[in-house]
C-alpha cells in the first residue's frame, strides 16, 4: 500500500496467466476411469498435440487424471510454456503426445490469426 497527499494507494501484482481449458473433458469417464474428451478446439494447444474428441485423458506430466479439475491443476503446475506429455487412450491403444501449455492470449500464432479473422468476416451462408 502506498500513501501519497493523505492518498491511499493499494497496488497489486497483475494477476498470473491461466493455462487455457485445452479441450472439453466429459464428467464421464472412459473405461480406464478418466475423462473423456468431448470436444477440442482446432487453434488450442490440445489440437496441435494430436489430442481428439473421444480421447480418454490418462495422465498429463505423469499424473494419473481420475476429473477435469485435476487436469486444470496438472497444468497449473506445469506452468505456462512447460511442455507436457499426455497420455491418451484411443480406439484400445494408448499413445503419449507432447503438449506447450499455453496462456489463453499466446494461443494463437500468425497464421492461426489469418484463419480466425477469414471466419468473422465471411458471409453467413
Amino acid at each position: 500500500m502506498e500513501t501519497k497527499n493523505n492518498e491511499t494507494k493499494t497496488t497489486t501484482a497483475p494477476a498470473k496467466p491461466r493455462p487455457i481449458s485445452f479441450c472439453v473433458l466429459s464428467k464421464e469417464t472412459g473405461q480406464n476411469g478418466c475423462p473423456v474428451v468431448q470436444s477440442v478446439d482446432k487453434l488450442s494447444a490440445a489440437a496441435k498435440a494430436g489430442i481428439a474428441a473421444g480421447d480418454e485423458i490418462l495422465a498429463l506430466h505423469g499424473v494419473k487424471i481420475t476429473s477435469a479439475a485435476q487436469a486444470m491443476e496438472v497444468l497449473q503446475q506445469a506452468g505456462i510454456g512447460a511442455t507436457v506429455t499426455v497420455r491418451v487412450a484411443r480406439q484400445g491403444a494408448q499413445a503419449d503426445l507432447s503438449m506447450v501449455v499455453q496462456a489463453k492470449a499466446l494461443s494463437l500464432d500468425v497464421d492461426d490469426l489469418d484463419e480466425v479473422v477469414e471466419r468473422k468476416i465471411a458471409p453467413a451462408a
